[in-house]
């Protein structure tokens, strides 16, 4: 099993192979998916199976499996949760996707959370079935990496755009984004459409992504001034905000504004660091620093 990012060059020289994902991190699927698919030189048709769907896809995908037709044009045949197939049909799974005779691409995944072995520090597939058939695929760990390898990454996503990203730029995505794949693909995405080069992405497009901390700190130390908003803060900050920061700042005590700035560096670190964010759990923490606005 090798990581993502380690599978990228071995894709792109031999796409025409079978593909077993596994890991939990559904950008990375959608991704390491379209790489196979746009490094195939011939537009194949593709189906897409889903083992957790009712029974009878399972026969479905079995005879998908097992059909040899010459006259029939070669496809990409994806099987989602493998790890979902029924006990009965576990030994003809092994057998159907054993045959070396099926010319098509066969990409399965299994997206559960892996394990860690501390001691050798790798990750490891828990299902015992996904085990027996990884002898017959490259199999790929799309699980969420360490955000010591968003570097790479980003190196990754600016090749794709064209777009060379100074080690400046992609600290700062780093540091406001974590290993948030969705986010820092899309404003590399964004960034290679709105400036020409590198050097035109200038201090507006960070201080954008610092405006809720700025916001905070700036009615943090207007509320010590006794509500006349600083200099510094004035300079800080854009837009109407200026004129709200001293009527906001009536409206909640010291402790108040140093618990909003608190709960918002909270929030933060959840962005960063989950695939999912409870919508609830957002909105109650929302409330919470706003309520009198």
């Amino acid at each position: 099993m090798i990581k993502a990012i380690q599978a990228i060059q071995s894709i792109k020289k031999n796409p025409d192979s079978n593909f077993l994902l596994v890991g939990d991190n559904d950008f990375l699927y959608i991704y390491i998916k379209n790489l196979i698919k746009e490094n195939n030189t011939d537009s194949l048709e593709s189906i897409t199976f889903d083992c957790s769907d009712k029974a009878s896809v399972q026969d479905d995908i079995l005879n998908s499996l097992s059909a040899i037709d010459l006259f029939q044009s070669k496809k990409i045949i994806i099987i989602k949760n493998i790890n979902k197939v029924s006990k009965k049909n576990k030994d003809l799974f092994i057998n159907a996707l054993s045959n070396n005779e099926n010319s098509n691409i066969i990409i399965c995944t299994d997206n559960s959370f892996l394990g860690f072995d501390y001691k050798s520090k790798k990750n490891f597939i828990k299902s015992q079935f996904v085990n027996d058939i990884t002898p017959f695929f490259h199999v790929i760990d799309i699980s969420v990496p360490f955000e010591s390898e968003m570097n790479k990454w980003i190196k990754v996503f600016s090749s794709d755009f064209d777009f060379p990203i100074s080690n400046n730029i992609a600290n700062n995505l780093i540091e406001i984004f974590g290993n948030n794949f969705s986010a820092i693909y899309n404003e590399i995405s964004k960034l290679s459409v709105l400036a020409d080069s590198v050097e035109d992405v200038n201090q507006d497009w960070l201080d954008s992504f610092y405006d809720w901390k700025k916001n905070k700190q700036a009615l943090f130390f207007t509320k010590i001034n006794n509500g006349t908003i600083t200099d510094f803060s004035r300079n800080n900050l854009r837009g109407k905000i200026i004129t709200k920061i001293p009527s906001s700042s009536e409206k909640y005590t010291l402790e108040e504004i140093e618990r909003g700035i608190n709960l918002l560096a909270g929030l933060d670190k959840k962005i960063k660091t989950r695939n999912i964010i409870n919508e609830s759990e957002f909105t109650n923490l929302v409330t919470q620093i706003y309520r009198y606005e």
